[in-house]
């Protein structure tokens, strides 16, 4: 049986497993945040987007199957996401901004 019948799983834009990693395919590189540094997040049902903030900068998922790879997420069941331009159409990473200390003198 695959992960399909198993679990109802309806795309392959992601993985579907326990680990304490979280990798996003962004530009030509993975980019991994250990689940532990996850602050929150939101799903945008009207727009198809869910934005994923960790502790160095957010990661916003957009796409018809976005709210599916959210559900997958919470449940630490969704560890490698890629998009395909069908069901993710996209995966940004904004960094968090560093606020520089004033420089003494």
């Amino acid at each position: 049986m695959t992960d399909r019948l198993d679990y109802g799983r309806q795309t392959s834009c992601w993985e579907e497993r326990s680990e304490p990693i979280v990798r996003f395919w962004i530009g030509d590189q993975w980019l991994l945040f250990p689940f532990f540094s996850f602050i929150g997040g939101a799903y945008a049902p009207e727009e198809e987007s869910v934005s994923l903030s960790f502790a160095v900068g957010t990661v916003l998922i957009t796409g018809p199957q976005s709210g599916d790879f959210c559900s997958a997420f919470c449940a630490h069941k969704a560890t490698l996401l890629k998009p395909d331009g069908t069901e993710i159409m996209s995966v940004t990473f904004a960094p968090r901004a560093v606020k520089k200390e004033p420089a003494s003198e």
